[in-house]
């Protein structure tokens, strides 16, 4: 069993321990429960590092790098066995006792595990089984599991195992993690998206071969060979708009198990556009004008250019935006464009003056016809400027003619005014781009 701290917990060990006839229950759990140099980070505090594990010059690999230690004693190479994490919780690192005595020295740290990208390692334990078949933390023989506490970048903590095989040589193990990272979760649709893996052999004697296969659901992807640095990365713009779970799956070779990472969630964002209108309902005296807003949202990029128009209006009213067309620059922002309603309202006929026929006719005609005499006789005591004279006493003449009603008609009703009846109606804004339309409607009433 795993405990809540991530170390094993019944120690089950006593004086009588037979593989080890130098451990004692006491020396057992000085060394089990961590109390060791190889805690301390930056002092030694009241421990002493253990001897082999001090001075190295790696600073992944020496006593001031590891932490929350775990040993047991394993009977396959008659030594003990210590797994611990570095602080930065990056690595899971292996180290064996080059005696029965737990003070006798240590081989230097070898890399057991690298943790996937993003994530980190802590509370690494070796669980065997004891020469009854039982799981026992306190030995193993040739074959063991190494359970360890992994922490995404959110501190959420899963619980994860792989066999190890233990023989003259140390540790090995055919299990393989796959990690698979993506360059961004939200691309815009048509936009490239790169996926990188990155296969981590457990207790490496061998370097990982063959071929990675990137997987969207069930359909692939791609495939691409994995390289000398265990990665292999595939990029394509090809992934159609929604939601995708991408995973890649390691094929396995002659020395490896194969296997397949967890998937990682690919949005890709639709090139489109939509149109909504406020408020969603409007109301209009006859004769004036109403005004609303259209709000244009692009989304995945949208950049191309959208014509705007009002459909569903009521007779004689017309629309008017403050921009016909809109062109968003790529950034998906959303855009406004006011728009007015103009409507008409009833305007009585005016009346044309009545005809100016008759004496009273001829009275004012006379009157203003004789204002043009002072004119005439200037013009005779004073020739220059004589054109501007002529000219006044003609528009006179004219003046006075049409008071008179040479040639006048009866009254009659000038042209209506088109009148936008009252009532509710639908009313549609159409937003065109391309082959591709979108609709926003709204309820207007003219009162």
């Amino acid at each position: 069993m795993i405990a809540a701290n991530g170390l094993t917990a019944g120690h089950g060990i006593t004086a009588a321990h037979t593989t080890d006839p130098t451990a004692t229950r006491a020396n057992w759990y000085a060394y089990y429960n961590g109390s060791f140099g190889t805690q301390q980070q930056f002092n030694e505090g009241l421990d002493s590092p253990l001897p082999g594990l001090d001075g190295d010059s790696d600073a992944d690999y020496n006593h001031y790098s590891l932490g929350n230690p775990s040993v047991h004693w394993n009977t396959a190479l008659n030594s003990w066995v210590l797994a611990a994490g570095t602080w930065d919780g990056s690595k899971i690192l292996i180290s064996y006792s080059t005696s029965a005595s737990i003070a006798g020295g240590w081989t230097k740290p070898a890399l057991l595990y690298s943790a996937p990208a993003g994530t980190t390692v802590k509370y690494p334990t070796i669980v065997g089984t004891d020469h009854l078949g039982n799981l026992n933390d306190t030995e193993s023989g040739a074959d063991a599991t190494l359970y360890w506490a992994q922490f995404d970048g959110a501190g959420v903590r899963s619980m994860q195992s792989a066999p190890l095989t233990f023989n003259n040589g140390g540790v090995s193990s055919n299990t393989t993690q796959t990690n698979l990272i993506t360059s961004a979760s939200t691309v815009n649709q048509g936009q490239s998206v790169t996926f990188t893996v990155t296969v981590v052999p457990l207790a490496a004697t061998a370097v990982p071969t063959v071929n990675i296969t990137f997987l969207d659901g069930a359909d692939s992807l791609g495939v691409v060979p994995l390289g000398s640095t265990l990665s292999a990365s595939l990029a394509t713009s090809n992934l159609t708009a929604g939601t995708h779970q991408i995973t890649a799956q390691y094929g396995g070779d002659t020395n490896y198990l194969e296997s397949t990472s967890s998937s990682v969630t690919e949005t890709v964002v639709a090139f489109n556009f939509s149109i909504s209108v406020n408020p969603s309902a409007l109301t209009v005296v006859q004769g004036t004008v109403g005004s609303f807003s259209v709000n244009i949202n692009p989304t995945g990029g949208f950049d191309s250019p959208i014509a705007l128009s009002c459909k569903g209006l009521r007779a004689n009213s017309f629309c008017t935006f403050s921009h016909s067309t809109i062109t968003p620059n790529g950034s998906d922002s959303s855009i406004g464009v006011q728009v007015g309603i103009t409507t008409n309202a009833h305007v009585a006929g005016g009346k044309i003056p009545p005809s100016s026929k008759g004496p009273f006719g001829l009275v004012t005609g006379g009157l203003v016809l004789s204002c043009c005499f002072p004119f005439v006789f200037g013009w005779r005591k004073k020739r220059s400027g004589g054109k501007v004279t002529i000219g006044i006493f003609v528009l006179c003449a004219a003046v006075a003619l049409s008071i008179a009603g040479c040639g006048g008609s009866s009254s009659a009703p000038s042209t209506p005014t088109a009148v936008t009846p009252t009532g509710t109606s639908t009313v549609t804004i159409v937003a065109v781009s391309g082959g591709n339309t979108q609709t926003s409607a709204f309820t207007l009433t003219v009162q």
